[in-house]
């Protein structure tokens, strides 16, 4: 199945709705209400959850080209699957990797040896480098990685994707052999 998408004059809400298709009948996507780009914010997107009766929505920095909407577009998928439940800190790296896969579009970002990891490529580069090599840099790949991993973490009801990388975004965590939940 191919998911790659052309964003050059695309409408934003066709972009939710492929991420509505590449979640496809798995479980319900929280619906989004409304985009908008925002005049009094420059740079970068933010994703509201539904409230009062209403479906999700997305601010865009005024700067900001339509290629943020399929980050954003993701957190509608990650708001309510079990992953989000038991492995919150992966929800940004997610949606990154699934806007570059779905984009065809990579950040070059190569793992520093020397330094620690800043707080953006803990939350963001980081996680989306591990799950766009594990998927072959190919969304249906991601997808089939996604809905494996959130099939493992409801039926064991624990993290699962920092078990897997033996890494985590979360700056506390570390890995116990013994008891990994």
């Amino acid at each position: 199945m191919l998911y790659y998408m052309e964003t050059k004059n695309m409408n934003p809400y066709e972009i939710v709705n492929s991420a509505r298709r590449w979640v496809g009948s798995s479980w319900k996507m929280v619906p989004v209400d409304s985009i908008a780009w925002c005049g009094d914010r420059e740079r970068g997107g933010l994703w509201y959850p539904p409230h009062d009766g209403h479906g999700a929505r997305i601010e865009l920095g005024r700067e900001e080209g339509i290629d943020l909407v399929y980050h954003e577009a993701f957190h509608s998928v990650w708001h309510d699957c079990p992953l989000a439940k038991f492995d919150p800190w992966w929800g940004e790296g997610f949606c990154n990797a699934f806007s570059e896969t779905m984009r065809n579009c990579y950040f070059d970002y190569h793992v520093p040896e020397v330094r620690p990891l800043t707080q953006h490529e803990r939350n963001y580069l980081h996680p989306c480098y591990l799950l766009c090599h594990k998927a072959l840099f190919d969304p249906s790949h991601l997808r089939y990685f996604f809905l494996r991993m959130n099939a493992e973490a409801q039926q064991l009801e624990r993290p699962v994707l920092s078990e897997f990388f033996q890494w985590s975004p979360d700056p506390s965590w570390t890995f116990n052999t013994e008891n990994p939940s």
